[in-house]
C-alpha cells in the first residue's frame, strides 16, 4: 500500500490522522502524516484501516437489509 492509498482509506473511513495514530497506539499524528507522505513505512495502518472498512461494510448490509 503506498501511502496515498493510506490517505484515501482513512479518510474513506472518516477518520482523522489522530485518530489513526491512537488506534495504531502511535504517539503523535505526524507519524501517520509521514506514512501517507512516503517518508515512513506503513506498517500496521493497513489491517486497523481493513478491519474497520469491514465493520462499516457491514453495518451497512444490515441498515439496508431493513
Amino acid at each position: 500500500m503506498t501511502g496515498p492509498e493510506l490517505f484515501a482509506l482513512r479518510t474513506r473511513i472518516g477518520w482523522s490522522q489522530q485518530e489513526l495514530a491512537d488506534a495504531l497506539g502511535l504517539t503523535s499524528r505526524a507519524s501517520v502524516s509521514r506514512m501517507e507522505s512516503g517518508s515512513r513505512p506503513i506498517m500496521g495502518a493497513v489491517l486497523i484501516l481493513a478491519k474497520q472498512l469491514a465493520h462499516e461494510w457491514d453495518e451497512h448490509k444490515t441498515a439496508n437489509r431493513r
